[in-house]
C-alpha cells in the first residue's frame, strides 16, 4: 500500500470520528428475575420512561441502556416483592446485576424483600375545599399511583427507601416532605399545604370555598368562622350536657384544642394519620379499616348529637362519630 493510499484512509478515518469509537456517555445493565409474574418490570428510579417490562410469567431477563454514572434501579416481580438495587454503569460497558428472585421462584433460596407503599393524603391549610390536588412520588412509575378518592392515593408497590413526595393544587405553595418506605408495610404521610400569597386567587378563594357550611373564605385565602359573634363551637357543658365530639368542656364551655375553625376544617375530613386529627379534635383519631385505605377525622362520642358538628346523617357508633353509610 502506497503512502498516499495510507494517507488517504487515515484522513477518512479520523474524519468520521474513528471506524469503531464507543459511546463512553452510556453503558447497559442486565440482569434476571427469576419465577416473576407478567406484571414484572425494571426502570431506573427517576427515569420510569426507560421501564422495561416483562412479556410473560416465568424468569424475566432485562436489558436497559443508560447513561454512565450511579443509578438505583427499581426491580418489581408484578406481585408482592420490589427491590432497590444501586449500579454503577459505565461508558460503552455492560454491568451485570446478580439474579433476583421473585415470589415464583423455585427452591429455599432468599426471595426479593417485600413490597412497600406510601399512603398520601393532602389537605388545604385554613379549611378551604380541595380542588383537583396533585399527589406525586417523585421518578416512579406512574402506574403505582392509585387515587382514592380527592385528596389521597396510595403509591405501591414501592421498594423500601426514601422517597420525594409531593402535591400541589391551586391557590397554594407546592408542599413536599421525604417519606421512609418499610418492606412489606404501608407508611401513611399527609401534607399540609399553605397559601400562596403570590396569586391573584389564594387559598380558598382559589378552590371554591370551603370544607365546612359553618366556615366562610376570606380575602385572605384562608375560611373563617361565619359567625364570630356566636361561634358554632359556643356550646355550654356547665349543667352536665356533654360537648360536642372532639371539644373539651373547660369552665363549663366547650372549646376547641386550637379555634372553631381549625375544628370544623378537620371534624370529617378524609385523613390518612392521626396527626392532623388529634391536633385539631380533642381526643381526635384518624380512623381506618385498612392501612391502604383513607380514613376519617373522629372523636369519641356518648350519642349522636354530639357529631351533628361532622356533618349531616353523622352518628355515634362505637364510641366514635362515624360518617352515614
Amino acid at each position: 500500500m502506497s503512502r498516499t493510499t495510507l494517507a488517504v484512509l487515515l484522513a477518512l478515518t479520523l474524519g468520521c470520528g474513528g471506524l469503531d469509537s464507543p459511546d463512553l456517555s452510556t453503558g447497559e445493565v442486565q440482569g434476571r428475575i427469576l419465577g416473576a409474574s407478567a406484571g414484572a418490570y425494571v426502570y431506573p428510579l427517576g427515569r420510569p420512561e426507560l421501564v422495561v417490562r416483562a412479556a410473560g410469567a416465568g424468569d424475566f431477563a432485562y436489558r436497559l441502556a443508560l447513561p454512565r454514572g450511579e443509578h438505583d434501579l427499581v426491580l418489581y416481580d408484578g406481585g408482592v416483592r420490589a427491590e432497590r438495587v444501586p449500579v454503577e454503569v459505565e461508558g460503552a460497558g455492560v454491568r451485570t446485576v446478580a439474579d433476583r428472585r421473585g415470589e415464583g421462584a423455585l427452591g429455599a433460596a432468599a426471595k426479593m424483600p417485600l413490597a412497600g407503599a406510601i399512603l398520601a393524603g393532602v389537605r388545604a391549610v385554613g379549611g378551604a375545599l380541595p380542588l383537583d390536588p396533585r399527589l406525586d412520588v417523585t421518578g416512579t412509575e406512574p402506574g403505582a399511583r392509585l387515587p382514592l378518592g380527592t385528596t389521597t392515593a396510595l403509591f405501591q408497590p414501592l421498594p423500601a427507601g426514601r422517597y420525594r413526595l409531593t402535591a400541589e393544587m391551586v391557590g397554594f405553595l407546592k408542599g413536599a416532605a421525604d417519606v421512609d418506605v418499610v418492606e412489606g408495610a404501608s407508611t401513611s404521610y399527609e401534607l399540609e399545604l399553605l397559601v400562596d400569597d403570590d396569586e391573584a386567587e389564594r387559598g380558598c378563594t382559589a378552590t371554591g370555598g370551603c370544607e365546612s357550611s359553618a366556615l366562610e373564605c376570606e380575602d385572605d385565602g384562608l375560611c373563617h368562622d361565619a359567625d364570630p359573634s356566636g361561634s358554632a363551637c359556643a356550646y355550654t357543658c356547665d349543667a352536665g350536657a356533654p360537648c360536642p365530639a372532639g371539644l373539651d368542656c373547660s369552665g363549663g364551655q366547650c372549646l376547641a384544642d386550637h379555634d372553631c375553625a381549625t375544628y370544623l376544617s378537620v371534624a370529617g375530613t378524609p385523613c390518612v394519620s392521626d396527626d392532623v386529627c388529634d391536633d385539631a379534635l380533642h381526643d381526635g383519631s384518624c380512623h381506618r379499616t385498612s392501612a391502604e385505605q383513607p380514613g376519617y377525622c373522629t372523636a369519641p362520642c356518648q350519642d349522636t348529637g354530639q357529631c351533628a358538628p361532622f356533618g349531616a346523617g353523622w352518628a355515634c357508633e362505637g364510641g366514635l362519630c362515624a360518617p352515614p353509610p
